[in-house]
C-alpha cells in the first residue's frame, strides 16, 4: 500500500514548519534538511523535489521567507483539490495578483 502525497504540497508544509525540503516516499510526505540561502532558495541540488521551489507562486515564496525570518514554524492549509469550483476561483485569483505585481 502507498500513501497518497502530493509533491508540492508536501514540500511546501516542510517549509512552511521549518523543517526543510520535504519529498513524497511510499510511506508518505517525508521532510530532509537541506541548505537554503538568505532568499529561501535551495543551496545545492540534493533532491530533484528542490526544484519546486521555483515552481512555487510569489505569494507562497513570500509566505515561506516570512515564516524563516519570524522563526515560528507555521501549520499548513490543507492540500489543494484540483478542480474544485472554489480551488479554481482562488487559483485565477492569485494568478491574476501575481501577473499584477509583477507588472509593478
Amino acid at each position: 500500500m502507498t500513501a497518497q502525497c502530493d509533491k508540492q504540497y508536501c514540500y511546501k508544509s516542510c517549509r512552511l514548519q521549518l523543517l526543510g525540503g520535504g519529498r513524497c516516499t511510499k510511506a508518505g510526505c517525508m521532510c530532509y534538511h537541506v541548505a537554503l540561502d538568505f532568499e529561501g532558495r535551495p543551496v545545492g541540488r540534493q533532491y530533484p523535489e528542490d526544484d519546486l521551489w521555483y515552481s512555487l507562486s510569489n505569494f507562497e515564496r513570500r509566505e515561506i521567507l516570512d515564516v524563516m525570518r519570524s522563526g515560528r514554524p507555521r501549520r499548513p492549509s490543507p492540500p489543494r483539490r484540483p478542480g474544485s469550483i472554489i480551488q479554481n476561483v482562488v487559483d485565477k485569483w492569485r494568478e491574476e495578483r501575481d501577473r499584477r505585481v509583477r507588472t509593478k
